[in-house]
């Protein structure tokens, strides 16, 4: 995991903290390997009374987005674990319209278990299309080395690709929307909450750059793609 003290600890010169930052990081990582791993994806949480989420167990939210490319922008996952979760987030999160927050949606839980069932199917927090996280998503693409799915998660998300759908997005098509309804509503593709910079600062930036830090380092990689003639570029600011 990319630890932000462990980052301004090196470049300060303070090797105390930076050691101690080193040694929490290893029993994060342990714990990680050891409690969050499940066989094809990470879980999504734990709960107080020992109950896992996000897992091959049940039957409702089996897996979440979110664990799956933090593992891979953090570090915490291995090579194998990253191509592993990567393809598990195409096989059952992937849509033409963006990549879902979880699946399958709750429809039989309780409120006081899962919220996020106060929602239909396919739409927010139940196995919806959050619009700001999709960039997650094409950075560790850019990461694994994988420019043609990058580009393919960038293409979805991007107001520009529906120009000529206007129909089916339903929403000025130079706006990023704040959600997007999946593929298990009965409206994919219609997106809503448009105009939010949220969503705009965490898409745009990232399509399709990865910006990594590195000590007093940014690292800006772009990956190419087969079907569009990117530049690949490394670029550097701060101290080099």
């Amino acid at each position: 995991m990319n630890c932000s003290i462990l980052l301004a600890a090196e470049s300060s010169g303070k090797n105390d903290e930076a050691d101690w930052a080193l040694s929490e990081r290893k029993k994060l990582d342990e714990n990680i390997q050891k409690k969050c791993w499940d066989g094809k994806w990470f879980i999504w949480a734990i709960a107080e009374d020992g109950t896992v989420y996000g897992t091959q167990s049940i039957e409702e939210g089996q897996i979440y987005f979110n664990t799956q490319v933090w593992s891979v922008l953090s570090g915490a996952a291995t090579p194998e674990q990253i191509k592993t979760c990567l393809e598990s987030v195409k096989e059952k999160l992937a849509t033409p319209y963006g990549l879902m927050l979880c699946a399958p949606p709750f429809i039989y839980a309780s409120r006081d278990i899962m919220s996020s069932v106060v929602y239909l199917p396919g739409i927010k927090e139940n196995a919806g299309i959050f619009n700001h996280t999709q960039g997650w998503g094409i950075i560790a693409e850019i990461m694994n080395g994988n420019g043609d799915r990058a580009y393919e998660y960038c293409k979805a998300a991007l107001p520009a690709a529906y120009n000529t759908k206007a129909e089916i997005r339903q929403s000025e098509p130079y706006v990023i929307g704040q959600t997007t309804y999946s593929t298990y509503s009965k409206r994919p593709g219609n997106t809503r909450v448009s105009w939010l910079s949220g969503a705009f600062l965490s898409v745009f930036p990232a399509c399709p750059v990865a910006h990594r830090p590195e000590s007093a380092r940014l690292r800006n990689q772009v990956m190419m793609s087969s079907s569009v003639p990117f530049l690949v570029l490394l670029g550097f600011c701060g101290n080099s």
